[in-house]
């Protein structure tokens, strides 16, 4: 078993309570299912366990939760905490909306909380920069002169600015082009990426700026577009769409995210779906568009509900290739298994066995 975050590679702490699955704080479990998984702490998704160290760990994970005072029960989803303070959320049968909001609802609200801190820091620092400078122009040049103030607000707020685009031009993700070069793709591009119709298998497609520098400029040009479908472009939007949705949502956003969700279960139909949908531009990018020059079929440009729920979608599809990778692994060994028993088995039957046994099931096969 892993002991970091598939997604934001933090530790995923210990535990001495479950004695097969000694990795976690937090472990959900859904015991119908088969289902275990390990919940970061730090950017709270879900890590879905290998089948190989589960089966134990859900026993265990039964035992303790039924042995534990529920701190906070519903129809569908139960929380317990134990004496070492490992919690334990267990699984019935729960609705989406209930489901997505124990599996979301803390992460993009933690997001949210996260971005607001951001921005009242990055204020905080832009205004002491500000009163720094302020002062010392107003001691060096006499308290009436409005120089100061003005170079003091200046200096402030390039500091600001320049802290934003630190945090837009980061790299996120590499993503090769049509020659095998390696782009290095910013949150500035993933905004900018386009979501499109397209004519092949899928029903759409996604462009993706190949470079950053035409778009943080006073007058963007053409940074050029990179086409990528099927399997390349999901991985892209695993990785680029926590970006998108950095701000986090409001409670009632996410609701209405699990709406789509709803309406539009699957990764591939919900891509289809929204790449032919006309989106209207937010006031403040009509605004500020003549500089931007932002696409109005790009990401930043889909209502804050849809990355949501594509997000929620992406994630949920990765988890569920995973499983059925899991399942043909485990098929293929069981076969392997069973014509190794069979071999074995006419090596130690006395002869003449296989022949009446292969005659009883032609005689009386399988209804």
């Amino acid at each position: 078993m892993y002991s970091t975050c598939l997604s934001c590679h933090a530790p995923l702490g210990a535990n001495e309570s479950v004695e097969h699955l000694p990795i976690g704080r937090r472990l959900a479990f859904d015991g119908k299912r088969g289902r275990l998984w390990v919940i970061c702490r730090r950017c709270d998704r879900w890590n879905l366990t290998p089948f190989d160290t589960r089966w134990e760990a859900l026993e265990e994970c039964e035992r303790h939760f039924r042995a534990t005072k529920l701190r906070l029960s519903t129809d569908h989803i139960g929380l317990a905490r134990l004496k070492e303070g490992l919690e334990l959320v267990r699984i019935g049968e729960p609705l989406r909306p209930e489901m997505a909001a124990w599996r979301y609802g803390d992460q993009f609200g933690r997001r949210r909380r996260k971005a607001w801190r951001t921005f009242a820091g990055m204020l905080a620092v832009s205004g002491a920069a500000q009163f720094t400078t302020t002062l010392a122009l107003g001691l060096a040049l006499g308290p009436t002169t409005i120089v100061s103030s003005l170079v003091g607000g200046f200096l402030g707020g390039q500091l600001g600015g320049k802290y934003m685009e630190r945090r837009l031009t980061r790299r996120l993700l590499v993503l090769p082009d049509e020659y095998g070069n390696a782009i290095h793709v910013t949150p500035v591009q993933v905004a900018h990426t386009k979501l499109l119709a397209a004519d092949n298998a899928g029903g759409w497609r996604l462009e993706v700026p190949r470079d950053h520098k035409p778009l943080i400029r006073f007058r963007s040009r053409d940074p050029g577009w990179l086409p990528i479908e099927g399997e390349p472009a999901i991985g892209f939007l695993r990785a680029a769409l926590p970006a998108v949705n950095e701000l986090g949502a409001r409670r009632s956003v996410e609701q209405d995210a699990v709406r789509v969700l709803e309406e539009h279960p699957e990764i591939e139909t919900a891509l289809r779906h929204f790449s032919r949908q006309h989106r209207p531009k937010p006031s403040i990018f009509q605004r500020l568009d003549r500089w931007s020059r932002v696409p109005p079929d790009s990401l930043a440009m889909q209502e804050p509900a849809v990355n949501l729920a594509l997000e929620m979608a992406v994630h949920e599809d990765f988890e569920r290739r995973s499983l059925e990778g899991e399942l043909a692994l485990l098929e293929r060994a069981w076969k392997e298994a069973e014509e190794i028993a069979a071999i074995s088995d006419r090596l130690t039957l006395p002869e003449g066995v296989v022949e009446q046994l292969t005659e009883l099931k032609h005689r009386h096969p399988d209804p």
